[in-house]
């Protein structure tokens, strides 16, 4: 694919979203209960997404609802930011978003000849980009690297998730880390079922170190807004988009921004749970994700997602300097409020 998509032409959503309810096939029923994982971007959602997606009695997007929001009009407020509070299109929302929770068991094609994997990257990618296959996580080719990672959510499809035929006593597991931002959307797209909240957390460091290599590289993309200073890509806002985001001074202070803002948003919900990243990578870590999602967990953890291949403190080692952040009391109190300071969490 091309290093940058800021010279492409954006497709007519209008049509797009036209052409997908023609063609809607909503899967029935009601989830005994809706999972939304709340996290900042870069904070091991999709690796945990990924695992419970692949769970018996579990239903899951074969990717992000991020560009059902757009085009339904609820992606983004007045400001430019993810924080939307009035929400409109509820029931073409609704329609997109359950037929898309059958796309793994019925392809449901736009033209002749396509499938459910055509149908996803043709609105998936924002500027029409001409997509290589081999980026993905779940690829049925090897990308060009050893690594798995790859491109900017939701262009990452989940391979071997369960698809039940309906709702009906499954539960359904959302995510996204601008959901932080939009409270009470999940209660009305699902209004006959219970929404647990679970927080999935990662220190200010590692979070940042995160976020810095998703600005520096091509593939993170995701709003036409200026970008901060220093960004690889001038006219083009990566991973979420925070209330203040326009007032940023530079690359790191973007960043810093984007990890205060979502943790901070995502303490306001009625959270039932939380998991700490770090823990991630150590062992029995499917435990701990089955005991915060009440899930049972058979499948094992894989990463997805990701610019490196995950390691302790990897931040220390590739951007020292993030220590630093630990100076800012706003960084600390949070640090804090998350369980990492005052002999909590090793980060």
């Amino acid at each position: 694919m091309s290093a940058s998509p800021v010279a492409l032409a954006e497709p007519d959503l209008a049509k797009v979203k036209a052409l997908l309810l023609d063609t809607a096939s909503p899967v029935h029923g009601d989830p005994s209960c809706v999972v939304v994982l709340l996290s900042a971007s870069r904070s091991g959602s999709s690796t945990v997404h990924d695992l419970l997606a692949r769970c018996d009695a579990v239903a899951a997007l074969p990717g992000e609802i991020e560009p059902y929001l757009r085009l339904t009009g609820n992606a983004q407020g007045v400001d430019g930011s993810n924080e939307v509070t009035s929400f409109t299109n509820i029931e073409e929302l609704r329609a997109l978003v359950r037929t898309d929770l059958r796309l793994w068991s019925q392809p449901l094609p736009l033209v002749h000849g396509s499938d459910w994997h055509q149908r996803r990257l043709l609105f998936q990618s924002p500027m029409g980009l001409e997509l290589d296959e081999g980026w993905y996580d779940g690829c049925s080719r090897p990308p060009a690297s050893n690594l798995t990672v790859l491109e900017e959510p939701p262009l990452v499809p989940i391979a071997d998730a369960v698809k039940p035929g309906s709702l009906n006593g499954v539960k359904l597991i959302l995510k996204t880390p601008q959901l932080v931002y939009r409270r009470g959307l999940v209660e009305a797209l699902f209004p006959n079922s219970p929404v647990h909240y679970l927080h999935l957390r990662r220190s200010a460091p590692g979070t940042v170190n995160g976020l810095l290599d998703g600005w520096l590289g091509p593939h993170f993309w995701s709003y036409r807004l200026p970008a901060p200073d220093g960004a690889a890509m001038p006219d083009w806002w990566c991973f979420d988009v925070p209330p203040g985001w326009h007032a940023t001074r530079g690359l790191l202070d973007a960043c810093v921004l984007q990890w205060v803002a979502a943790n901070t948003a995502a303490l306001l919900h009625p959270l039932v749970g939380h998991l700490h990243y770090e823990d991630l990578w150590r062992p029995q870590a499917e435990q701990r994700i089955a005991a915060a999602c009440g899930i049972a967990v058979e499948a094992r953890l894989r990463t997805v997602m990701a610019t490196e291949q995950p390691a302790e403190r990897r931040w220390a080692t590739k951007r020292p300097e993030l220590a630093g952040l630990m100076e800012r009391n706003d960084v600390t109190q949070l640090m804090e409020q998350l369980g990492y300071v005052n002999g909590g969490v090793q980060w």
